[in-house]
């Protein structure tokens, strides 16, 4: 939902053309990173999973020990003399494991959560489209016929529109905060070449359809 909804809403009448587009809010971009510091640090449930801290007169520290041992001590002590000398040791010991592991598992959250919403707003007879495509009067519809998205089409439609963007997008805000910070860098230009690839599709197609929409056989109308 966004600017290529808005351009592609505002062209196509009811029964007409396509739409739509989204990715992460800069608020769910700034949770993400917030949390990816905090496991850096070893502070809060994943920071206690993942953290550094080992406890003082502790033996061999096991996956999820309390106290702050968890998981990336455990993995030091498995990995032994490699840890501390190859790329594995850097990792782990600069805290870019830890913080690579969480962004994965926000990313995963995330692109859950998204799912679940969009296919099922777009797949459900009565919605059609989601909250904000219905704030616009906007209808996501199946482009040959005007029916209602089959649950295959609302999942390519997802997947070509946010799945790759959101998980590029959490994996960004994740090595933002460690070593890879350039990895991330080019990641998130990726992610804006992409953004910018749907925006330039829409804008080409005689019935606004986006990339996404070509591929999922989609489009986004203006609501009768």
């Amino acid at each position: 939902m966004g600017l290529l909804d808005m351009l592609q809403g505002m062209t196509n009448a009811p029964g007409g053309q396509q739409g739509g587009r989204g990715g992460m809010s800069p608020l769910t971009m700034g949770l993400l990173a917030l949390l990816a510091y905090k496991t850096m640090k070893g502070e809060g449930p994943l920071g206690n999973l993942l953290g550094q801290r080992t406890p003082s007169g502790a033996g061999t520290p096991t996956p999820g020990a309390s106290g702050g041992g968890g998981l990336l001590n455990w993995l030091q002590t498995r990995l032994g003399g490699a840890s501390a000398s190859g790329t594995a040791g850097t990792l782990i010991n600069g805290g870019t494991a830890g913080a690579l592991i969480a962004g994965v598992l926000l990313a995963i959250a995330n692109l859950v959560i998204s799912a679940v919403y969009f296919i099922w707003t777009w797949t459900n007879p009565d919605l059609r489209a989601s909250l904000g495509q219905r704030a616009l009067g906007l209808n996501t519809l199946n482009a040959s016929d005007g029916a209602t998205l089959t649950r295959p089409q609302a999942v390519r439609r997802w997947l070509y529109l946010f799945g790759l963007v959101a998980f590029a997008s959490a994996m960004q805000s994740a090595l933002s905060t460690t070593s890879l910070g350039t990895l991330g860098s080019l990641i998130g230009l990726l992610v804006f070449a992409y953004e910018i690839f749907l925006l330039w599709t829409t804008y080409q197609s005689p019935k606004k359809q986006g990339y996404h929409d070509v591929q999922a056989g989609t489009v986004v109308v203006k609501r009768a």
